[in-house]
């Protein structure tokens, strides 16, 4: 008895085999004008990058390689916001000694600046919760939630100076900031600033120099 082995084709194989027939028919009869509008066009580009790159010096390439990773990091550093306090942990004495300096320092430049009381009562009301978010290693937003709740008692002059009721703070982008500044420097100069505010501010302000005074103390909640 005889047996006949025939190999056995599969479909995947024959559409690979019609594929690279018509291909090579196409390339064939196509020839001429694939290589005067692709091949040829992709030879002079790459030639012309050859050039370019012996033409320079390896230090250029370096330092313009330099130059785009830099550019990169400074972009995603500008992109990413700063993240609120959060938990109980007291910072270190030295770290806390330096925030009370820091602190002590935006107050009073925030208290001789001029500028109109609805940016100032904006900028105090940020200034305090974030002020109390320090003192008693809290979230500037759940300080304004204990505050709201009556956990966290502020003084008559401090809660009649700003609105705690109003929406949650959240961080601004970074040319939102710059630009809602420019516009308070701009308006500030328009228009004659009445010293009555920044009087009924002092109070706030030695109300958190106080506060910054202690902030060694730990205070939770």
């Amino acid at each position: 008895m005889k047996f006949s082995i025939r190999p056995r084709l599969s479909g995947s194989l024959v559409l690979f085999a019609i594929l690279f027939l018509l291909t090579v028919i196409f390339l064939s009869l196509f020839r001429d004008f694939l290589t005067e509008t692709i091949l040829i066009p992709l030879m002079r580009f790459f030639w012309l990058i050859g050039l370019v790159l012996k033409s320079l010096d390896q230090i250029c390439i370096w330092s313009l390689a330099v130059l785009v990773i830099a550019l990169f990091n400074l972009i995603q550093f500008l992109r990413r916001t700063p993240e609120a306090p959060k938990g109980a942990a007291s910072l270190p004495g030295a770290v806390a000694r330096a925030r009370v300096q820091f602190w002590r320092k935006h107050l009073r430049m925030n208290a001789r600046q001029p500028a109109p009381s609805r940016f100032l009562s904006a900028e105090l009301r940020r200034l305090v919760l974030e002020v109390l978010a320090f003192r008693y290693h809290l979230n500037p937003n759940e300080v304004a939630r204990l505050v709201r709740e009556g956990q966290i008692e502020l003084p008559q002059h401090v809660a009649a100076a700003i609105d705690i009721s109003e929406s949650p703070l959240e961080d601004s982008p970074l040319m939102f900031t710059v630009g809602r500044r420019f516009w308070r420097a701009i308006w500030s100069r328009i228009k004659p600033v009445d010293t009555q505010p920044l009087a009924r501010f002092e109070g706030i302000i030695t109300y958190l120099e106080r506060i910054l005074e202690g902030s060694h103390d730990t205070h939770h909640f």
